[in-house]
């Protein structure tokens, strides 16, 4: 369904719609880091598998436009969902995300290098 939309849509409308979709995951994942931190953590944990494909597509997007600040926002806030290693993609992600130019210097870097981390153990 997604793929037959983003084929219909006119190339000037798509950016600002990845933007758009991007910009709200990002703050799906910090509204769901301060939720999987509380007593509705299992219900939280349930909402990011239900929205991975929808993260990895804003991900994929921050990442092909360069945006580290909103791929970082993206992923950061994944580390309570990545803790028991859930997911060695989420791992991956972070590596990724922590491995682009300008990265290093955020301030988020930190939370995406302790994600990519739990990748390797």
């Amino acid at each position: 369904m997604r793929r037959y939309g983003t084929e219909r849509l006119e190339e000037s409308e798509r950016e600002p719609l990845a933007r758009q979709h991007a910009e709200f995951f990002a703050e799906f994942t910090q509204a769901a880091w301060h939720g999987m931190r509380g007593p509705d953590d299992e219900h939280w944990v349930s909402r990011v598998e239900d929205e991975l494909d929808n993260i990895r597509a804003a991900l994929q997007h921050a990442i092909a436009t360069s945006d580290v600040e909103l791929a970082l926002r993206i992923v950061a806030p994944l580390g309570p969902f990545n803790k028991p290693r859930r997911n060695p993609e989420v791992s991956a992600w972070a590596e990724t995300v922590a491995g682009l130019p300008g990265a290093e210097s955020h301030p988020l870097i930190v939370d995406a290098c302790i994600i990519a981390g739990h990748g390797y153990f």
